[in-house]
């Protein structure tokens, strides 16, 4: 939804591996010819890793595989037993996302069922 919302993939900032980031802070931000912004932390969290060597070696991969090799960081929770209650798990997100792309008006491939 968000690539097909920003189009391809231009640069991305990865904060350090080892950062602290608080719960809907970036971890990352992102630059497209569209839209640059921050890459959100769905909780508070640890980098662990990131993929700046895949994107080095091919910008686009979260546009071409953003379920496998075009994945940003890794983390790892630091506040997740007070945070959970503001996250969302299995059919709940999946209607939550499908209301959030009739919100939009998103037509794309990736999004069809």
């Amino acid at each position: 939804v968000a690539q097909t919302r920003c189009g391809k993939i231009a640069a991305i900032s990865f904060r350090d591996v080892g950062k602290k980031v608080a719960q809907g802070k970036a971890l990352a931000t992102i630059e497209s010819a569209k839209w640059v912004g921050p890459f959100p932390a769905p909780f508070s969290c640890e980098i662990v890793e990131t993929n700046e060597n895949g994107f080095a070696r091919d910008i686009l991969s979260a546009n071409k595989e953003p379920y496998t090799t075009g994945w940003l960081v890794k983390v790892r929770p630091t506040n997740l037993e007070n945070e959970r209650g503001s996250l969302s798990t299995g059919n709940e997100a999946v209607e939550k996302y499908k209301e959030r792309i009739k919100e939009l008006k998103i037509n794309c491939l990736r999004c069809i069922d």
